[in-house]
């Protein structure tokens, strides 16, 4: 495909040099011959700084938004980050799929995977992009972020497309939404769950945050919205099509009974003038909105609501989420939990179960907002007996200088400090007796923790099989 072709003129400041283009690169060192390199400024790197390296590479074209001095076919032009959208779409042949965005700052993943067993009882192929995982029926990566860039996107819409699949569930991060990650994206419908402290480091103030967040809506798309959050009632005037799920009686979808148990979620929930019965395996208020956001969708569709309820009922469980391990008359719940409000969320579900005593693994992460560090604490505090405080992705912070900053959020003295985590993890289940709980907040599916600039294999279910194997 010519250069002309792929970069909307629109864009472009001066003049370049129409070439070949056989590969599309956001990595200086993943060039090719033929690529075209994206020289994007990024939070922490200037792609302008590696040129030099991917023109070495084979690049035969580089797009930013300076004037270059280097001797290269340099195409300048205004917004490298929408221009890198659209090349990415255009290379890929336009592959379409129908999508879903579901944005917000907890229940994104279940959420997704909600929707996805839903298409699957609809027999609608599917796939997802998200926290952990982008796949669809044929093939699964690892995700190394919850939104990919455009270039990964398409690429691997291409190659859903070619295996089948039909419509995609994506997981869409603020950041993603910022960065014009999504740019160019024609979404058939338009997800929120809820907004909570989260990202401050990046963003500086909430209103920043709700900001980027409401910006993801529009008057033309569909809306699925939890018409309990104050920002989820901003975002509903802003859009002309919009259904509303949450416990109010006012939305379109909400329950009109419920009982929640250690093993299952029991709801009739009304849809409009029906009411469908579900009996899920996700237990706890807070999954209840993302069955009814689910349920939203199934709607937006007008899939049957009979295979929608399978759907639900056939999801088990997700990777991280709230995800347990019993042992001895012990529930170990496992959740990557890690904003205050997500925290609380998991814990008083806990709480609601009838546990004896309640014992919580947690930490924070290490360069990331710090403001939300005591927070957290407070929150752990409302339903934990007792409490240890442990690393998550300390990164290049010292991590008793993120524990002191969780520490100053405690009013009780319910806690105890163990820097490592594979240690407070047995710590914490040994303290267990028959008809407690432990809940392992932070990590969820992830198998790694992040010291300095590396990830080092580390995994909460490993460490507790292992150490439930010993007891």
């Amino acid at each position: 495909m010519r250069l002309s072709e792929l970069i909307d003129n629109s864009y472009i400041i001066g003049n370049y040099n129409d070439v070949d283009i056989k590969d599309l690169s956001l990595d200086s060192s993943k060039c090719r011959p033929g690529s075209i390199f994206f020289a994007i400024k990024g939070a922490l790197r200037d792609g302008n700084d590696f040129i030099d390296q991917s023109v070495n590479n084979g690049a035969v074209a580089v797009v930013g938004e300076r004037k270059s001095n280097h001797k290269v076919n340099y195409v300048s032009v205004r917004n490298a980050r929408e221009v890198m959208a659209i090349a990415a779409r255009r290379f890929y042949m336009n592959s379409s799929v129908d999508i879903a965005g579901i944005t917000g700052t907890n229940g994104k993943t279940t959420t997704s995977y909600l929707i996805d067993s839903i298409l699957k009882a609809a027999h609608i192929p599917s796939g997802i992009f998200g926290t952990i995982a982008y796949r669809d029926s044929k093939s699964s990566a690892p995700a190394s972020i919850t939104t990919p860039d455009p270039i990964s996107f398409w690429k691997s819409i291409a190659q859903m497309k070619k295996n089948g699949t039909r419509f995609v569930v994506m997981e869409v991060s603020s950041h993603a939404i910022t960065q014009k990650r999504i740019f160019g994206i024609n979404f058939k419908e338009k997800i929120f769950t809820n907004l909570s402290q989260d990202h401050l480091d990046y963003y500086g103030t909430m209103e920043n945050y709700e900001a980027a967040k409401i910006s993801f809506f529009d008057k033309k798309t569909m809306a699925i919205i939890n018409g309990d959050s104050e920002t989820g009632r901003k975002i509903i005037k802003l859009c002309k099509n919009a259904i509303t799920y949450g416990f109010e009686k006012t939305n379109f979808i909400h329950p009109v009974d419920l009982k929640f148990s250690k093993t299952s979620t029991v709801a009739s929930i009304k849809i409009g003038k029906r009411i469908i019965d579900i009996n899920s395996k996700l237990i706890g208020r807070y999954n209840l909105y993302n069955i009814m956001a689910a349920l939203g969708f199934a709607y937006a569709e007008d899939i049957d609501m009979e295979r929608a309820k399978k759907g639900i009922e056939t999801l088990l469980t997700v990777a991280g989420r709230i995800e347990k391990i019993s042992h001895n008359g012990i529930d170990i719940y496992i959740d990557y939990a890690h904003t205050p409000d997500a925290l609380y969320n998991v814990g008083d579900c806990i709480k609601e179960l009838g546990y004896g005593c309640i014992i919580t693994v947690f930490g924070a992460g290490g360069n990331r907002d710090r403001t939300k560090r005591p927070m957290m604490a407070a929150a752990v505090e409302t339903f934990s007996d007792t409490a240890i405080v442990t690393t998550d992705n300390p990164r290049n912070e010292k991590p008793m200088k993120i524990i002191e900053d969780i520490l100053k959020g405690f009013e009780k003295d319910c806690y105890e400090v163990e820097v490592d985590r594979k240690k407070a993890i047995e710590i914490a289940i040994r303290k267990a007796k028959p008809g407690d709980a432990v809940l392992i907040a932070g990590k969820g599916h992830e198998t790694y923790q992040i010291i300095g600039d590396k990830k080092y294999y580390f995994s909460d279910k490993a460490v507790v099989r292992k150490v439930i194997s010993e007891l």
